[in-house]
């Protein structure tokens, strides 16, 4: 219900001082008169606009319950679409200028706000879910144009500033998806796994279990370790290049001969390389 002022009605009685004559309610009246004098207050619940630096008034009447019943409704609506916008747009300057100020809504308003607000997120949870899905039943890699917006830090570091009770299962269904993906990405594309460990690290800040987050970390152990590995490729090049050297200065000695070059099989040069995995499972 979005709040519209009496002094925007044509003929409206005027508040400041009250006209008790016009109007029945003299409570209502006061809370009315009341958000007149707020400009930051009013703009939000009428206009639905909070300017980065923006504080309501510290106005005693905010600290009454009947004012907090009355206003809740008209807060309720600005609120839910303000938020809403603002993680569409990923406006974290919005989000963290609302947060500043106090909510003037009542316990049941502001649940029910956040739970919302929470299955506003799910379409972007249930679509990481569905692109990990098709992609292993099509044992490949998710397009990078279809996941990217979906791993974007930015809007991962906006959910981080809500409240974690509200969010809490969304957040662990998210740590779950980004995990799933971040380690089939590893696995199927090393160019890209600057990325993936990135999406790990991400998603254990979002994990409220701690035994999902637990998961996370042991998997990002995983992907360090295999990280600090040298790349099989270059470790065959080094190999590769010292044999040519060592053939180069044989065959510059004043003493060598054709029996005194040394030869490398293929399977010696497998030997002088370590087996390695570098893949990780998600359990």
């Amino acid at each position: 219900m979005r709040y519209l002022s009496p002094t925007s009605l044509p003929d409206s009685p005027p508040l400041d001082p009250l006209d008790k004559k016009a109007l029945q309610d003299d409570t209502v009246l006061q809370y009315h008169a009341a958000l007149s004098k707020d400009e930051v207050l009013l703009a939000f619940l009428e206009e639905g606009v909070l300017g980065e630096d923006a504080r309501f008034a510290e106005a005693p009447i905010y600290e009454d319950p009947g004012f907090i019943n009355w206003i809740s409704p008209y807060f309720d609506t600005a609120f839910t679409a303000f938020v809403t916008k603002c993680l569409q747009d990923i406006d974290e300057i919005g989000i963290k200028a609302l947060l500043r100020n106090r909510l003037l809504l009542t316990s049941y308003d502001e649940e029910q706000a956040w739970f919302h607000i929470a299955q506003g997120l799910e379409s972007t949870v249930s679509r990481l879910e569905h692109l990990h899905k098709q992609a292993e039943q099509d044992n490949t890699v998710p397009p990078p144009a279809d996941i990217l917006p979906l791993v974007d830090e930015d809007r991962i570091q906006l959910i981080l500033l809500l409240p974690e009770g509200p969010f809490a299962g969304l957040r662990d269904r998210y740590a779950v998806a980004l995990l799933q993906v971040a380690i089939l990405v590893f696995n199927k594309k090393k160019e890209s796994r600057d990325s993936a460990q990135k999406w790990l690290e991400n998603a254990q800040l979002l994990a409220v279990s701690k035994d999902l987050a637990a998961e996370v970390r042991e998997k990002l152990r995983e992907v360090e370790k295999i990280r600090k590995k040298p790349d099989a490729g270059i470790v065959l090049a080094a190999v590769i290049m010292g044999i040519i050297i060592l053939k180069f200065v044989v065959f510059q000695s004043p003493h060598s001969s054709n029996n005194e070059v040394p030869k490398f099989t293929v399977h010696q040069l497998d030997s002088v390389m370590h087996h390695r995995s570098d893949s990780i499972k998600l359990r």
